[in-house]
């Protein structure tokens, strides 16, 4: 792995990726929560949770609708969870075996959501046919690292901002 080191680049990244050849398991959801796509009528939820997350994004209108023609874009890699009190999470994945996005609400964090949804969309990929999936990290967020690497992904280079 990358090593993490008080000489890393404060604005350094990682380019992460999990190989999908192997066979997967669909996640397991506890009552009262599941998945959906991104559709329409969740997008503002889940655009909310982004900038709750700390995203920094433009105005929703203009945000939805770059989001939405962006020739990656594909409503069915986009994933939101849910649980008995609303949205507690997304997984926006592009068609070419990526995921731009993925954030939880402070609220529902620690309970598996990430995890859930970043297995759901590896099976997404997988019945795609795609091989793997990649992800980018920045170097100083050891909390998503530890997600990722537990979620069996694997740094494949390094990179400055």
């Amino acid at each position: 792995m990358w090593p993490a080191s008080a000489s890393e680049p404060a604005d350094g990244a990682l380019l992460l990726r999990r190989c999908l050849k192997e066979p997967l398991r669909t996640p397991l959801w506890p009552a009262h929560s599941g998945w959906a796509s991104l559709t329409a009528g969740n997008a503002e939820q889940s655009y909310r949770l982004l900038l709750g997350c700390g995203a920094e994004l433009a105005p929703f209108e203009e945000w939805f609708a770059r989001f939405t023609r962006d020739p990656d874009y594909d409503p069915t890699l986009c994933l939101v969870a849910y649980d008995e009190h609303g949205l507690v999470g997304v997984a926006h994945g592009w068609t070419s075996a990526f995921i731009k996005d993925l954030a939880v609400a402070p609220r529902a964090r620690r309970r598996g959501i990430a995890t859930r949804l970043l297995a759901q969309l590896a099976c997404c990929y997988q019945q795609r046919g795609e091989g793997w999936v990649d992800l980018k990290v920045r170097q100083s967020n050891h909390p998503a690292r530890q997600l990722y690497a537990r979620s069996g992904f694997r740094v494949v280079t390094g990179y400055t901002l």
